[in-house]
């Protein structure tokens, strides 16, 4: 079903070491996974159920301009993860701007400084993806990792065992 983003950064992150075309980086932790957009809207009550002793991986982000109240909300909950000490990984977006889509341009906001950190997406030559927004206004909280043509697991049926050679973004570099 709808599931498959979500499945491919986890794959990246922690899909168990069998010794079978590949393993997550960190195939001993665990992962668990909230969806937190739909088709319809955005929710944020998955923000309270973040254990503690967590790094929460954003391989997500908001198109276009928030208006305040959004972008008030969104600071908030940023804002709570870092009081909780939980460090955010967070996807700079696929649109080829300047600067990182929300929530990753948060880096750059100087009460969240140090508890978020942006990742654009390099390719196989070590040069930025085109369609990676760049670092911009969070260049001093931002990395870049590689982002095209990453092996990730797909899934059929409840079963794991596809893995796609050729996915792209910046979702793909924040694991």
């Amino acid at each position: 079903g709808n599931h498959i983003h979500g499945t491919q950064v986890s794959s990246i992150i922690s899909a168990k070491k069998d010794y079978y075309a590949m393993h997550g980086i960190a195939y001993k932790n665990k992962v668990t996974s909230f969806k937190i957009i739909d088709d319809n809207n955005f929710s944020d009550e998955f923000y309270n159920d973040i254990p503690d002793n967590s790094i929460m991986n954003a391989s997500w982000g908001f198109d276009g301009v928030l208006n305040n109240a959004q972008l008030n909300e969104i600071r908030n909950q940023f804002t709570n993860l870092k009081n909780r000490d939980i460090p955010t990984i967070a996807a700079t977006g696929n649109d080829s701007d300047s600067s990182p889509s929300y929530p990753a341009r948060l880096a750059g906001d100087n009460d969240l400084q140090g508890s978020i950190i942006a990742v654009g997406a390099i390719n196989k030559d070590k040069n930025i993806a085109d369609f990676s927004n760049h670092c911009g206004d969070a260049k001093n909280y931002c990395l870049v990792a590689p982002g095209v043509d990453i092996y990730t697991a797909l899934s059929s049926d409840q079963d794991y065992t596809y893995y796609n050679p050729e996915a792209n973004g910046t979702s793909f570099a924040v694991p």
